[in-house]
């Protein structure tokens, strides 16, 4: 079945591996069990069928493969299915959870932080966040960064909140280096550093990251960390702006309205205020106010 699923020293013929899989799903054998549920999830040589998957994911997990009590947590965790029930996912994504399958155990504790399927519990979540995460799985590192760094379900410590956030940017995880920026920026739980605070706004940017854009523009504007280039700073405000970035647009606004590193332009200040008012920035929205009046 494994070698016609994947084409191994043989054409890739899904259908043909399915007979197979049943053959021996029908002998009690798991893994088989498990990929007949995928090929029905999927609609791999077989027409879609979330019923059938569950049906075969169960078979598995009665047998107690975790695997399967994870496949079965995300099924009924899945808004787009119809029979999707949140109780029954955080089920099972316990018991897999409990088996040591880290996506599990973080499923679980986004669960528990949303009041999916259970009750709101900050410090349950924090727990399987923190099992996920000692396993370097670098999106739970990331949320162990978030927890220590508002207090919710543990001390607030921004100190420890640095360490997790370092541990997921080293796995590249982005939400973590803008984290990590954010603190060398303030020197909340660090020594304050503007150029560390660059060095992962720019990883961050490097990814896509709109708001770190916005804040490598800050730095060049207001030369922190940094020598002050208002060419780059505008640079790096448009950059966030094409994103939609509400806080780039109004630094982008705010360039035009001083003429820093591009003429000045208050037409072009006022099409930038009002963009990033309707984008809900405050700042742009008091400014746009002023600019119309002719202040």
């Amino acid at each position: 079945g494994n070698m016609y699923s994947e084409g191994n020293g043989v054409r890739r013929d899904p259908g043909e591996a399915f007979r197979w899989y049943m053959k021996a799903a029908e002998q009690g054998c798991a893994a088989a069990e498990i990929n007949l549920g995928r090929m029905y999830e999927d609609g791999d040589g077989v027409s879609v069928s979330f019923a059938k998957a569950v049906k075969w994911y169960r078979k598995a997990a009665d047998q107690d493969n975790a695997e399967a009590m994870y496949s079965l947590g995300v099924m009924y965790n899945d808004e787009g299915w119809t029979e999707h029930d949140y109780a029954e996912a955080a089920k099972w994504f316990r018991a897999a959870a409990e088996e040591g399958v880290m996506e599990a155990q973080y499923n679980l504790a986004n669960m528990y932080r949303d009041a999916r399927g259970v009750e709101k519990d900050y410090k349950e979540s924090a727990k399987w966040f923190l099992a996920a995460a000692e396993q370097g799985y670098d999106e739970a590192q990331n949320w162990m960064g978030v927890i220590y760094q508002f207090g919710e379900g543990v001390e607030l410590n921004c100190a420890k909140a640095a360490k997790w956030y370092l541990k997921a940017a080293a796995q590249g995880n982005v939400l973590a280096e803008y984290n990590l920026g954010y603190l060398c920026k303030t020197g909340k739980g660090v020594k304050q550093d503007y150029a560390e605070a660059f060095k992962w706004y720019e990883k961050a940017a490097a990814q896509g990251d709109s708001q770190s854009m916005k804040n490598i523009g800050w730095l060049y504007e207001e030369g922190k960390g940094v020598a002050q280039d208002f060419r780059k700073a505008l640079k790096w405000y448009r950059k966030g702006a094409s994103l939609g970035n509400a806080a780039a647009e109004n630094g982008l606004a705010g360039m035009y309205r001083d003429g820093k590193g591009v003429p000045k332009d208050l037409k072009k200040a006022v099409e930038w205020y009002r963009k990033a008012a309707a984008h809900g920035n405050r700042n742009a929205a008091k400014e746009l106010e002023l600019l119309e009046k002719g202040i």
